[in-house]
């Protein structure tokens, strides 16, 4: 059953799919987004995909992040920083967006705007952003007034399984029409990780680029480096995704396992943009790196959240980097690009009503897919007047980080890491 969306001075009603607890159980719910103001931009949700972090932090995988960062995971949780849009309507003073423009947001939807990393258009780095879900927004975050709370929220951002967003403009990424919005999702998360290392190692024509990995991640990160002018090398555990891997763009497949195939590309790198999910054996490829090159963790892991913290205090001048999201300014970029360059990531969509068995199908994922919900579905099922709406439960654990486990990690990169100058 369709149904219609009031948007009002008090707020905007929204279905959205939410799960109440680590079981990963979504059902319809509802819930009222804040009033939009005069830099706020309304959007008719179209897709957002399905990110494998989603699936961490919906199951509380995240209150070990690897038994490095414990974070408390509340309930009820609406994931989703892969959105794609259709915008409905704009506060009076906005200027990037008008109805009927495609958009797309990402991973944070707010940041201070005043550090040093914002102010160098690296607001992703910023200490201050918003997540897009599941980040409290209390204190100086809820005055600054950019990523306020509808009547009756739980107290936290809710993502983009949901049929209405509110976001302000400056957070937002403008979509040619030209480019399907579709693809937008992915892009916005898995498109721009790659993207980010690309720009800040400078890759171009005559660069030399490992991807090791061929998930979803990898897949693109091929294409992007291909599409720059790069010289591209794949690496994966076996030899089941060369063809594919060709397709792409790469130029050479490495099985990791031939130990003469790995000798026989030592220092031959610029960059290894390293995606593998989980605890990556990053000592086995840093060998593969040039002089001057460096090899960047992309995928959570117990070495990439270190790494990608010692990025910050050090900058990317070390050969061993750490890299999470992208830039508003490099999501611009990469969209722009990606359009010019017919750029594309493969996608699966998928109902609303399938979003369960589309988590047990991502934890169990090997084929690289990006699973999109097409989020007008939601609304097919049920009516907002019969979707219960959104309560807060119980957190399951402390708010707080224990540093105990973080800064061994951390001194361990500072003093012993490969590159150390």
């Amino acid at each position: 059953m369709t149904t219609t969306t009031a948007t009002s001075q008090a707020g905007t009603d929204t279905l959205c799919m939410a799960c109440d607890g680590p079981q990963c159980d979504f059902k319809p719910q509802s819930f009222v987004r804040r009033a939009p103001g005069d830099y706020d931009v309304v959007v008719d949700m179209q897709f957002c995909g399905v990110c494998h972090s989603d699936l961490h932090f919906a199951r509380g995988d995240m209150m070990g992040m690897a038994g490095m960062i414990p974070l408390s995971t509340r309930y009820p949780m609406v994931p989703g920083h892969e959105l794609a849009g259709v915008v409905s309507s704009v506060g009076k003073d906005v200027t990037k967006f008008k109805p009927g423009d495609q958009i797309g947001i990402g991973c944070f939807v707010d940041s201070c705007l005043k550090c040093k990393n914002c102010l160098a258009g690296k607001d992703n780095y910023c200490m201050d952003a918003v997540l897009t879900y599941h980040c409290k927004v209390e204190g100086k975050l809820a005055k600054r007034g950019r990523a306020g709370l509808g009547p009756g929220a739980p107290g936290w951002t809710l993502g983009g399984y949901s049929t209405k967003f509110v976001v302000h403009e400056r957070f937002a990424t403008p979509v040619p029409a030209s480019y399907p919005n579709k693809y937008v999702g992915p892009m916005m998360c898995a498109g721009v990780t790659m993207w980010s290392p690309l720009r800040q190692f400078s890759i171009g024509a005559g660069s030399k680029v490992a991807v090791v990995g061929l998930g979803g991640l990898g897949m693109l990160g091929i294409q992007l480096a291909k599409a720059l002018g790069a010289e591209v090398t794949a690496i994966s555990r076996s030899d089941k995704k060369k063809e594919l891997a060709y397709k792409l763009g790469a130029t050479k497949y490495i099985v990791s396992s031939d130990a003469r195939a790995m000798a026989g590309s030592k220092k031959e790198f610029d960059l290894i943009m390293n995606t593998i999910p989980s605890y990556p054996n990053w000592r086995l490829y840093h060998s593969l790196v040039g002089k001057g090159g460096n090899q960047c963790l992309l995928g959570i892991s117990a070495d990439q959240f270190p790494a990608t913290m010692m990025t910050q205090f050090m900058g990317f001048k070390r050969s061993l980097t750490g890299s999470g999201i992208g830039s508003i300014k490099e999501s611009i970029e990469l969209i722009a690009f990606a359009d010019q360059h017919k750029i594309y990531p493969e996608v699966e969509l998928f109902h609303a009503k399938e979003l369960n068995e589309i988590y047990t199908k991502l934890d169990q994922n090997v084929d690289g897919m990006r699973y999109v919900m097409d989020t007008t579905t939601i609304a097919m099922d049920v009516d907002a007047g019969k979707a219960p709406t959104i309560s807060p439960k119980p957190s399951n654990g402390s708010d707080q980080i224990r540093p105990g486990n973080v800064l061994p990690k951390l001194l361990y990169y500072l003093f012993f890491g490969p590159g150390k100058k």
